[in-house]
């Protein structure tokens, strides 16, 4: 029989088993959430409103092609403009681009080296800070490898509004390939998920090697999968998964025998 001494006692206790009840309760609500969100690898995207958001690549007038683009048609089918990224000697392609909950577009671009050209994509069609405060402001030196560049897009006129640049890195520093091949975006993550061919980054807001990138499972790359904050100043989570993980995720950029979908 609990005594009224020995129930006030235990007052705390259940006080404080309660709370970190709720607190677990709300964590396990928000990793589904997020376990959940949906991925895009389309290159194609329909707002609220009917507007259709096109990345493609055209082929370029000399040896550097293509030239990656963003066009928005109306609800009509009327283009209302089309943007040139990058028409620099850098090697640019257009990926992917998908939408927030915002209805704002969201791309994805490789990028295969750096310029001072004002046709460069970092500096082209951007707004005044759109690579200030990010996780990654330019990707430093590494030559020949395919670096990723996460680009929110200013929906009326197609301008980069915000940006960062994601890579893998080699031991000596040097970037190295990490190409995006899917996004996803709620209203505070960017999601992605990508192949990097060395150590792809791991959580923070500066590159630290993930710790789990000891040796490549069943595919010759670390099958990623990073959460950026919305503001793409962080990196808030980064796994690497096993081709038998993939599968039971409820959506993977692979196939079993490790081909993109």
């Amino acid at each position: 029989m609990i005594t009224k001494h020995k129930l006030y006692q235990l007052i705390p206790v259940l006080v404080i088993t309660t709370i970190i009840l709720q607190s677990c309760s709300s964590s396990t609500s928000v990793s589904v959430e997020e376990l959940n969100m949906n991925l895009s690898s389309d290159t194609t995207a329909i707002d609220h409103e009917g507007n259709v958001y096109v990345i493609a690549n055209e082929e370029g007038q000399d040896i550097k092609s293509p030239i990656p683009t963003i066009s928005r048609y109306g609800a009509d089918g009327v283009l209302q403009w089309k943007i040139e990224y990058d028409n620099s000697p850098v090697k640019v392609a257009g990926i992917v681009i998908t939408l927030d909950e915002l209805n704002r577009p969201w791309a994805v671009f490789h990028v295969n080296g750096d310029s001072g050209s004002s046709s460069y994509i970092r500096i082209k069609h951007v707004s005044e800070n759109a690579f200030s405060n990010v996780y990654k402001p330019s990707y430093g030196m590494g030559g020949e490898a395919d670096i990723t560049l996460i680009a929110r897009i200013n929906g009326t006129n197609g301008i980069i509004e915000k940006a960062t640049f994601l890579s893998a890195q080699l031991s000596n520093g040097n970037s190295n390939t990490l190409k995006v091949l899917a996004i996803g975006v709620n209203d505070r993550t960017v999601r992605i998920q990508a192949e990097s061919l060395f150590t792809p980054p791991f959580i923070g807001s500066g590159y630290r090697p993930n710790p789990n990138a000891t040796q490549f499972g069943d595919c010759n790359f670390f099958p990623t999968q990073i959460d950026l904050d919305i503001d793409l100043k962080n990196i808030e989570a980064s796994r690497i998964f096993t081709m038998q993980q993939l599968l039971h995720e409820p959506y993977s950029a692979w196939h079993s025998n490790c081909e993109r979908k």
